[in-house]
C-alpha cells in the first residue's frame, strides 16, 4: 500500500495502522483550519457497484466526539460529495434560544445523474426546526405541517435550539 500524506499544520504526526491513519493535529485555533489530504488505490479485486464506506472520528480533550462518514461506488455511476455545515447564527458557544443553521450541499462530480435523489436529516431532539426556513438553491420551501418535501436538490435549515 502506497499513501501519500499532506498536511498543513506544522505541529502535526501521523502513524499508520493496519487498517486506519491516526493523525495527531495539535491545536486548531479558533478560525482557522487544517486541511489533511492522502491518497489511497482501490484494490484489484473489488467489484463495480461495490460500495466503499469511510469513517472518520475527530476528538479532542475539550469537545465531543465528532463522527464523518463518506460513501462511493466503484463504476461509472454518479459520485455524490457532501458538505454539512453547522453555524449559530448568534455567534459565541451554543446556548438555549441560539439559532443553528444547517447547510448542506451536495455536489455531483460523477459520469451520470443521480436520480430520484432525497435527503433525511434526523432533526436531533434538542432542536426543532424553525418554520418557513427551508430553502433550496435560494428559493423558500413550502412547510408541511412543519415538515419540508425535498425534491433532487440541496437544502438548508434553520433549527433552534429548545
Amino acid at each position: 500500500m502506497r499513501i501519500r500524506i499532506s498536511i498543513s499544520s506544522s505541529t502535526s504526526s501521523y502513524n499508520i495502522e493496519a487498517d486506519k491513519i491516526i493523525i495527531d493535529l495539535g491545536v486548531l485555533e479558533s478560525k482557522s483550519t487544517i486541511n489533511v489530504n492522502y491518497d489511497l488505490s482501490v484494490n484489484n479485486d473489488v467489484q463495480e457497484g461495490s460500495v466503499i464506506e469511510s469513517n472518520t472520528t475527530l476528538t479532542s480533550n475539550n469537545i465531543a466526539e465528532v463522527k464523518l462518514e463518506r460513501s462511493l461506488v466503484v463504476g461509472s455511476s454518479p459520485f455524490l460529495n457532501s458538505k454539512i455545515e453547522l453555524n449559530d447564527l448568534n455567534g459565541g458557544k451554543i446556548e438555549v434560544g441560539d439559532k443553528v443553521e444547517y447547510v448542506i450541499n451536495i455536489e455531483n462530480t460523477g459520469t451520470s445523474a443521480a436520480s430520484n435523489l432525497n435527503i433525511e436529516n434526523i432533526i436531533p431532539s434538542a432542536l426543532e426546526y424553525i418554520s418557513g426556513t427551508g430553502t433550496i438553491n435560494g428559493s423558500l420551501l413550502a412547510d408541511n405541517d412543519g415538515d419540508l418535501v425535498l425534491e433532487n436538490r440541496y437544502n438548508l435549515w434553520f433549527f433552534k435550539s429548545r
